[in-house]
């Protein structure tokens, strides 16, 4: 009587580091081929392993119908010629002249010195950008990016021309939704909150006071943070109307302006100590 061979369950890889079990899967093409990189899961049991690849699945598909909708692009939007707010030299002495009455109408006009316009326009597009980059982090936060200088400065040079299309894409939600679609697997994840001490009566190490804030939105080094007032300063508006505005998108920035100017004019005098550095 002949006997089937008994065959011997496999056991699972262990990731040497945190210990858990280990699946890995790699998609093909129609032709057997790989496509694209492979999958590696690590999970406690067989629940958190379906629950990680139905999540996995779910954020595939979604992709997929924002593309077929038209609801997120795939391919980045070139970013336009930036001025640089710089006249141009005169070339003859009648060209000089007209240059220097043409100025002296347009200041009087705008009642302002030139210099002092274009200074306040290339403020105005770096606000603009900065509104955008930091309204976008502070909403994908919970979609798994993680706000710091080394993710910021990855952004911004996938959006500066190290990307596929080998270009520079302009400062907008759909191209950081590309960037991060792109750079999420490389960027810098969420540190993992420690456990508290087995000892309740351990008391828990210092905090740095001393640390300087980073910055909230995508450019690096740019606007860090409100500078915290004296308890003599009396801030023109609340620490939640400030927050509030600071969340609003362009769009509402603008209605803003139009509808409530001092108030937007109080949002930039509490902005305006955290300047760009140069």
């Amino acid at each position: 009587m002949a006997t089937s061979a008994v065959t011997q369950p496999v056991e699972p890889e262990v990731d040497q580091e945190t210990g858990l079990f280990v699946y890995r899967y790699q998609p093909r093409d129609s032709e057997g081929q790989f496509l694209g990189k492979e999958y590696k899961y690590l999970y406690k049991d067989h629940a958190d392993l379906i629950r990680q690849i139905t999540e996995g699945k779910e954020q595939g598909d979604r992709f997929i119908h924002e593309v077929k909708t038209g609801k997120r692009q795939v391919i980045g939007e070139a970013a336009p010629a930036r001025p640089d707010f710089k006249p141009v030299e005169a070339t003859t002495e009648d060209d000089k002249k007209r240059r220097e009455q043409a100025r002296l109408d347009l200041e009087a006009e705008l009642g302002a010195p030139l210099d002092e316009v274009r200074g306040r326009l290339k403020l105005a597009g770096e606000l603009d950008e900065y509104m955008i980059a930091n309204t976008w982090a502070l909403n994908n936060e919970a979609n798994g990016y993680y706000i710091c200088q080394k993710n910021a400065k990855d952004m911004m040079a996938y959006l500066n021309g190290e990307n596929p299309e080998k270009k520079k894409l302009r400062l907008s939600a759909a191209n950081l939704d590309l960037a991060f679609e792109a750079l999420k697997d490389k960027l810098v994840q969420r540190p993992q909150e420690q456990a508290p001490p087995a000892d309740s009566t351990q008391q828990p190490p210092p905090t740095r006071t001393d640390a300087r804030p980073q910055s909230t939105g995508i450019i690096p080094g740019q606007f860090a943070g409100t500078r915290s007032p004296n308890r003599t300063e009396k801030q023109p508006l609340t620490a939640e109307r400030f927050r509030q505005i600071n969340l609003m998108s362009r769009d509402q920035w603008k209605k803003l302006e139009r509808g409530n100017p001092a108030e937007a004019k109080a949002f930039l005098a509490m902005k305006f100590p955290a300047q760009p550095q140069q």
